[in-house]
């Protein structure tokens, strides 16, 4: 937290609090920070993106920045293991992107985690259909098959980290 704070200092002057908020620069960081494996970081950094473009919305520049905001903070409830969450984020990404595969793909995986199995057949059917030739919809249709079979589908799984003194360190 403290780092996601250091990123933006508050504003020196009255000039710089009339300037834009920096949404973008956050949902920046927020991205880098979810590549990092700092998934608390990257979930604040999102959420004060998403948060300044909410109250600000004067200052949108960039949409597809903005989205990813709202991706990269699903992302990061995904890791942290909170998949329902993440699934209403990542549903509302996909709203507003009904042509994403890939949020189509996430969004069934994480019906799938959260134990929504028929949702979670919904939305791996339609990244599926979306594209015949996105690796994310090949995919989906892997996932999907092995749900129609009753099977285990072979999909990511949350990086949490287990509790201290387990030893068991970080789950794949």
């Amino acid at each position: 937290w403290d780092r996601v704070h250091s990123l933006t200092p508050p504003p020196a002057s009255r000039a710089e609090a009339d300037s834009p908020p920096p949404v973008e620069e956050d949902a920046r960081n927020a991205r880098l920070f979810l590549d990092d494996g700092e998934w608390l970081a990257s979930l604040a950094a999102a959420s004060r993106a998403v948060a300044n473009r909410r109250a600000n919305p004067q200052f949108w520049r960039s949409e597809p920045t903005l989205l990813a905001a709202d991706k990269t903070r699903a992302l990061a409830l995904f890791e942290l293991g909170h998949f329902r969450t993440a699934a209403d984020l990542i549903n509302d990404y996909t709203g507003v992107q009904p042509r994403n595969v890939e949020g189509f793909y996430w969004l069934g995986v994480l019906y799938y985690l959260g134990g929504d199995h028929e949702n979670a057949r919904r939305a791996l059917a339609a990244a599926s259909q979306i594209s015949a030739t996105d690796p994310f919809a090949a995919r989906a249709r892997e996932a999907l098959a092995a749900i129609e079979a009753r099977r285990t589908p072979e999909i990511p799984l949350p990086a949490i980290r287990q509790a201290p003194g387990t030893g068991e360190g970080d789950r794949p």
